[in-house]
């Protein structure tokens, strides 16, 4: 297919899933982040960035690359998952712990029970091993002064 055919098809399927699903540009533009405006201009050949193309995923609850399965000549399917954004890495020995409780319910939030568990069993054993490292320091208390 060449590329306007390729973007022609995806205008159509993109209409097919809007109607599949009962729902309106708007609202497609609105669960996808994206002003209409922008939106329409896509559906009429406009630029494609990365950006816009996991916009349309959201709007229309397709997969991710769902797009670029469309423009190869494939088809969608539908569940879309959030991409993790970029962060800063977490030091568990320097976090506190609210930071490290925010991270990991993140996680379960976007990555599922599985991902969640496994990073949880992750950062015990870290902290395990830095408090092994830690040297003992003696507590004394009024009893040791006299």
């Amino acid at each position: 297919m060449s590329g306007d055919a390729d973007r022609e098809r995806l205008a159509e399927l993109m209409d097919e899933s809007r109607a599949e699903q009962g729902l309106i540009w708007e609202q497609v533009a609105a669960r996808g982040k994206i002003s209409i405006a922008l939106l329409r201009r896509i559906r009429k050949g406009g630029s494609l960035t990365e950006d816009s193309k996991i916009a349309i995923e959201r709007g229309l609850d397709w997969t991710r690359g769902s797009v670029n399965e469309v423009l190869a000549g494939g088809t969608y399917s539908y569940g879309f998952v959030e991409p993790v954004k970029a962060r800063q890495p977490l030091d568990p020995l320097t976090s506190s712990p609210q930071e490290i409780a925010e991270f990991l319910a993140e996680v379960r939030a976007k990555q599922g029970r599985a991902a969640f568990e496994e990073l949880f069993q992750l950062t015990l054993e870290i902290n395990e091993e830095a408090h092994d490292r830690t040297p003992n320091v003696k507590q004394t208390d009024a009893s040791d002064k006299q």
